[in-house]
C-alpha cells in the first residue's frame, strides 16, 4: 500500500469548499459581465458587476475585477444604446419633440409674467403693456411670443415654424376661465 498522506499545508490548500467558493462567485460576476456585455448589449453587464463586487472582498480576485471592468464596458454599452433609442425616438418624431417643450417653457414663463401683472394691477394687460412684458421671451425660431387679450382671457403663442399666424403649426396658450 501507497502511503498518501499529505502535509497539513497541503490539506489546508485543498479543504473542501475553500478558496473554491471564491474563485467560483468572481468567476460568476466575470461570465455575468461578459454574457451582458457581448449577448445583452449590456442589458445583464448590471448584475454581473454587483456581483464582481461583491467578489472584490475575497481573494483571489483576478476574475472579479476583470468582472468589474467588464461589467463598467457592458454598462457603458447600455448607456450608448439607451441614449440612440431616446435621440432616434424624438428625431423619429417630426415634430421635434424637445424643440416643442422648449417652445412650451417659453410660454409658460410669459403667461407667468402676464398673471403677475394681471394680480398686481386687478386686470389684464393691454395688447401694447402685455406684448411689452413679454418682449424678451422667443420661441425656438428667434421670434417673439406673441400675446392678445380677448376680453376677460387671453392668449400667448408662437407663430411657428413658418413664421405666419393661424397655421397648423402654431402653438398657443389659452389662459382658464376665471
Amino acid at each position: 500500500m501507497t502511503d498518501t498522506a499529505t502535509s497539513p499545508d497541503e490539506r489546508e490548500e485543498n479543504a473542501p469548499g475553500e478558496g473554491q467558493q471564491d474563485v467560483s462567485l468572481g468567476t460568476v460576476g466575470l461570465l455575468m459581465s461578459t454574457v451582458g456585455t457581448l449577448l445583452t448589449f449590456g442589458v445583464l453587464s448590471p448584475i454581473g458587476l454587483v456581483v464582481s463586487l461583491f467578489a472584490l472582498r475575497q481573494s483571489p480576485r483576478k476574475h472579479a475585477i476583470l468582472g468589474v471592468i467588464v461589467g463598467v464596458v457592458g454598462i457603458a454599452m447600455l448607456a450608448v444604446l439607451l441614449f440612440a433609442i431616446y435621440a432616434t425616438y424624438f428625431m423619429e418624431s417630426g415634430d421635434d419633440a424637445l424643440s416643442e417643450l422648449f417652445d412650451r417653457a417659453a410660454l409658460q414663463r410669459a403667461d407667468s409674467l402676464i398673471k403677475q401683472w394681471q394680480q398686481e394691477n386687478d386686470r389684464l394687460p393691454t395688447l401694447d403693456v402685455g406684448q411689452r412684458l413679454i418682449d424678451n421671451i422667443q420661441d425656438r425660431w428667434g421670434r417673439p411670443i406673441l400675446y392678445i387679450p380677448i376680453g376677460d382671457r387671453y392668449v400667448i403663442f408662437s407663430a411657428g415654424e413658418d413664421g405666419e399666424l393661424e397655421t397648423l403649426d402654431d402653438i398657443f396658450l389659452i389662459s382658464p376661465e376665471e
